[in-house]
């Protein structure tokens, strides 16, 4: 059984619109699972890194415009699960 997200529509009026969406909350509460049901319905590219993940944390940790462009490139979206 799924719970209906109230604050789900609110996020998918505001993603893209060139903002900064933070969600946070205690742990094992569905921040993720909000994330995938956000990104369920988004049409454009997106780049979904994770920061508990080595390799992510190393790219992220750069603080290189450049490299950031690099992992960006065309999407339209940057998604950081576990920042």
């Amino acid at each position: 059984m799924t719970i209906p997200r109230v604050v789900l529509p609110q996020l998918q009026k505001d993603l893209g619109k060139n903002k900064v969406l933070v969600i946070t909350g205690a742990r094992r509460v569905g921040k993720t699972f909000l994330l995938k049901e956000l990104l369920a319905g988004y049409n454009e590219k997106y780049v979904h890194l994770n920061g508990d993940l080595p390799e992510s944390t190393q790219l992220l940790q750069s603080k290189n415009l450049t490299a950031y462009k690099g992992i960006i490139g065309e999407s339209k979206l940057l998604l950081i699960d576990e920042a």
